[in-house]
């Protein structure tokens, strides 16, 4: 041992020397990789990316009870309760028109130019999503970031795990 060599060196370079003349890349290796590695990739990348599906934020508005006793479109019913942004022509998506019933029965309705927060919930646009976990907890307006926390801290998760588990693997 006077060479400097300690025995873990003398035994990786003879195993390396073993695994070269048994052959390193064999049937074995290749059915371990079509039948383990290539399907675990596969849902791999599913599983990482439903998180940012499910923390999607649709395009979403104020609800206003009523239109149900109208024959009011969804369309006309959003221009009518709903204000538009001034600076991309959107409708706005925490606010809405203050809004009251003249009528007994609920079908006489008059807006004023005074908005709000939402009070009654908000209405999503559906056509990609049916539901998330902003829509379905209600993060949205002032609780918009807490979509982006889970996000943060999945990734961050992911990045500790990874650092972490390939040191714990490459345990002997």
């Amino acid at each position: 041992m006077g060479d400097g060599s300690h025995p873990g060196a003398t035994m990786a370079r003879d195993f390396d020397q073993m695994l070269e003349k048994v052959g390193s890349y064999g049937p074995y290796q290749k059915w371990r990789i079509i039948l383990i590695l290539v399907p675990v990739s596969f849902f791999v990348a599913f599983t990482m990316n439903v998180l940012l599906f499910q923390t999607v934020v649709p395009e979403h508005w104020c609800h206003v009870p009523g239109r149900q006793n109208t024959t009011l479109s969804l369309e006309e019913w959003k221009a009518l309760t709903v204000p538009r942004s001034k600076e991309s022509d959107k409708y706005e998506s925490c606010l809405m028109y203050e809004m009251a019933s003249g009528d007994v029965d609920g079908t006489n309705f008059t807006a004023s130019n005074i908005t709000q927060g939402c009070s009654s919930g908000w209405e999503y646009d559906k056509s990609q999503f049916s539901a998330t976990i902003a829509t379905s907890y209600g993060w949205l307006c002032e609780r918009a970031e807490y979509s982006h926390h889970v996000l943060s801290v999945n990734m961050a998760g992911n990045t500790v795990g990874t650092f972490f588990f390939s040191l714990i693997a490459d345990k002997q």
